[in-house]
C-alpha cells in the first residue's frame, strides 16, 4: 500500500518545485539559479519517493532496512539524471500492484520523471559550457585596443553598451554578474557581448599595455558600486591606461575613492552622478536667458520648480549660479508638498536661502521662495502659480514619468491662461516616450504643439558622448587647467563639478554678449552662487571642512589677487 501514499506526495513535491521556481524567476529580485536549484531538487525528491515501494520489499524490516530503503531510492534517483537509472525495477513493481490503473499512472509518473531528469543535467552542463565559453571569449580579448568591463547586467548598462557599440570601432564589451537566464541577456548576447557570471573585482584584468580598459562600477546597489570601486583601485593602482568610471550619488564617494587610490594612483577613477550630470547637461544645451522677458531696460528669468526632490534641489541650486548674468534678474519658485521642504535646503545650503534677494551690485543676486507643502494637482497650488506673472521656465520631476507628463500638460494650460509661455522641462526616464515625442511632438486635438522638452531619458543619460566623451567634460578640463592640473580635475569632485559650472556658465555669457571687462565681477557672482548651492558661507579663515570661504562677498571687497584669479579664467 505504500505506493499510495508516494506517488501522490513525489507528484506534490515535484509540482510544488515547479511553483517555487517559477516565483523565484519572475520576482523582482529575479534569480533564475536559484529557481533552477529548487527544480532539480524537486525532481531528485520526486524520483526518490517513487523508488521508496519499489526497494521496500528488497530489504528486511527494521531501522536497518529502512535505512537500505532510503539509501537505494536516492542511489538510484541519482541515477536517472545521468540517463544510468533502472527503470526496469518500477515496470516489476507495477506489475504485481493489484489495480491496473494505478499500476499505469505510478509506470507513467515514474517515466515522467525518468525523462526530466537528464534534461536537467543537460541543462546545467550546456550551462556550465556557456559560461565557460564566456570566459575564454574574454581571455582571447587581449589583442583588442578598447575593453569596456561592466559590473552588471541591467538596464543602464545595456543602454551605455549599446551606445559603445554605435560609437567604436570594434570594441570588446564584457558584463559582469550575469545571471544564466532571461531578457537582458538575450539583448546582451545581440550585441555579440561577453557574459560573465563572475563579479567584476572576481575577473582578472590581463591586457596588453597599449589597450584602453573602461571599467564601470554601474550596479543598482550604491553601496556596492562604492565597495567595489575600492578594491579596483587598490588593485590596479599604478595601471596608466586603466579608468573608472564609479556610478554614485552618495557625498561620501568622494571621499573613499580619494582614500583608497591617494596620490600615487595612476589609474583614473571618475564619479558619475546621473543626478548632478542631468541638471548640468540641461543647463549647458538649454538656454534659460532666451525666454527671458523685458522689463524695462533689464529682462527677468522667473523659473518655476515643482518637486524638490534630489532633481528638483539640484536644478534649484544650479539654476542660481547659471542666472547670474548682467541686465538681467532672476526670481525661482520651487513648489513641493513636504512641509519641510525649505528647511531640508535651508539645512544644506543656510546661506543659499539666507542671501535670498539681499545681493549688492557686485554680489549674486537672486530671489528664492520655496512654497512648502503644496502639492501638484491642488487647487492651492494652482492658485499660487497663477500669482506669479510671466514664468519664463518651468522644472517638472516628482518622481515618475506620469506625474511629470501630467505636470507638464496641466501647467502649460494653466500659463497659457495667464499669457505666460515658459519653456518646460520634464524629466521622463523611459526612452521609447522620449523618442517617441521627440520624434512625434505632443499636439492637441487642434494641432496644436504643446512644446514640452523631455529630459533625463535612459538612453541619454547612459550613453558613450554623456559618460566617456563629454563635450562639456572637456570645456571644463580646459578651464580648470588654467589654475591646476589634469590630475586634480578627475581626483576631486569638488574639482571636476566646480570647472564643469563654470564652462556651462561661460558658454552663456559668450552668447549673451557680456564684454570682456565685465566678465570677471560677473565669474565671481556666479562663483558666490555656486558655493552657496555647496553649502559654503562667509569667514573670515578658510575652511573647507567647516564649509567657511572669506571670499563670498563681494567683487570690490576681494584682494588684488583674487580679482587677477577671475580674470585669469575669463573666455
Amino acid at each position: 500500500m505504500l505506493h499510495t501514499i508516494f506517488l501522490p506526495i513525489s507528484v506534490a513535491v515535484w509540482v510544488t518545485s515547479i511553483v517555487l521556481a517559477a516565483y523565484t524567476y519572475k520576482s523582482k529580485q529575479r534569480k533564475p539559479s536559484l529557481g533552477m536549484n529548487l527544480f532539480i531538487a524537486g525532481t531528485f525528491i520526486a524520483l526518490s519517493l517513487i523508488f521508496i515501494p519499489v526497494y521496500n520489499g528488497m530489504y528486511s524490516g527494521g531501522a536497518a532496512g529502512l535505512f537500505k530503503t532510503a539509501l537505494g531510492a536516492m542511489h538510484n534517483a541519482l541515477r536517472c539524471f545521468v540517463l544510468d537509472g533502472e527503470i526496469d525495477y518500477v515496470q516489476q513493481f507495477t506489475n504485481v500492484i493489484e489495480s491496473d490503473w494505478i499500476g499505469g499512472l505510478y509506470s507513467l509518473w515514474a517515466s515522467i520523471l525518468y525523462i526530466t531528469a537528464p534534461m536537467l543535467t543537460f541543462g546545467v552542463v550546456m550551462s556550465f559550457f556557456g559560461n565557460f565559453t564566456a570566459r575564454l571569449r574574454f581571455r582571447l580579448g587581449w589583442f583588442k585596443r578598447e575593453i569596456y568591463v561592466l559590473s552588471e547586467l541591467n538596464d543602464k548598462s545595456l543602454s551605455l553598451a549599446k551606445s559603445i557599440k554605435q560609437e567604436r570601432v570594434n570594441p570588446m564589451v564584457v558584463f559582469c554578474n550575469c545571471p544564466k537566464e532571461g531578457d537582458m541577456l538575450d539583448r546582451a548576447h545581440k550585441m555579440n557581448a561577453v557574459c560573465l557570471r563572475a563579479e567584476i573585482t572576481d575577473i582578472k584584468l590581463k591586457f596588453r599595455n597599449n589597450a584602453e580598459v573602461f571599467l564601470f562600477a554601474i550596479g543598482e546597489n550604491a553601496s556596492k558600486n562604492l565597495t567595489q570601486s575600492i578594491d579596483l583601485v587598490n588593485r590596479y593602482l599604478t595601471r596608466e591606461n586603466l579608468k573608472l568610471y564609479v556610478f554614485s550619488t552618495r557625498p561620501e564617494c568622494d571621499l573613499i575613492i580619494n582614500a583608497a587610490g591617494g596620490e600615487n594612483a595612476k589609474i583614473k577613477v571618475y564619479r558619475v552622478n546621473n543626478v548632478q550630470s542631468l541638471i548640468y547637461s540641461t543647463l549647458y544645451e538649454h538656454s534659460i536667458f532666451e525666454n527671458a522677458v523685458h522689463k524695462g531696460e533689464r529682462k527677468k528669468i522667473i523659473a518655476v520648480v515643482v518637486g524638490l526632490g534630489q532633481y528638483g534641489a539640484e536644478m534649484l541650486k544650479g539654476l542660481c549660479w547659471c542666472g547670474q548674468m548682467n541686465g538681467y534678474d532672476l526670481e525661482i519658485h520651487a513648489f513641493d508638498q513636504a512641509p519641510d521642504a525649505g528647511s531640508r535646503i535651508e539645512a544644506k545650503c543656510p546661506d543659499l536661502i539666507a542671501h535670498s534677494g539681499k545681493g549688492g551690485m557686485d554680489e549674486d543676486c537672486y530671489s528664492l521662495t520655496i512654497h512648502n507643502g503644496l502639492d501638484y494637482g491642488t487647487v492651492q497650488f494652482n492658485q499660487a502659480v497663477c500669482a506669479l506673472s510671466d514664468v519664463t521656465l518651468v522644472f517638472a520631476a516628482l518622481g515618475s514619468d506620469e506625474k511629470n507628463l501630467d505636470a507638464a500638460l496641466d501647467l502649460r494650460a494653466l500659463l497659457e491662461k495667464q499669457g505666460s509661455y515658459p519653456d518646460i522641462l520634464a524629466v521622463v526616464y523611459d526612452s521609447g516616450k522620449s523618442k517617441l515625442m521627440r520624434k512625434n511632438p505632443p499636439l492637441n486635438f487642434k494641432n496644436q504643439p504643446m512644446d514640452i522638452t523631455f529630459i533625463g531619458d535612459l538612453e541619454s543619460q547612459y550613453s558613450y558622448y554623456a559618460i566617456i566623451r563629454s563635450e562639456l567634460e572637456q570645456k571644463a578640463l580646459t578651464l580648470h587647467c588654467r589654475w591646476g592640473d589634469e590630475a586634480s580635475f578627475y581626483r576631486f569632485d569638488y574639482n571636476y563639478r566646480s570647472s564643469m559650472a563654470l564652462a556651462i556658465h561661460a558658454k552663456w555669457k559668450t552668447q549673451c554678449g557680456i564684454p570682456k571687462e565685465a566678465a570677471a565681477e560677473l565669474e565671481h557672482k556666479r562663483w558666490n552662487a555656486y558655493m552657496r548651492g555647496l553649502g559654503y558661507q562667509y569667514g573670515a579663515v578658510r575652511n573647507d571642512r567647516a564649509k567657511l570661504h572669506p571670499d563670498l562677498v563681494g567683487y570690490n571687497a576681494l584682494t588684488q589677487r583674487e580679482q587677477q584669479k577671475d580674470e585669469k579664467i575669463v573666455i
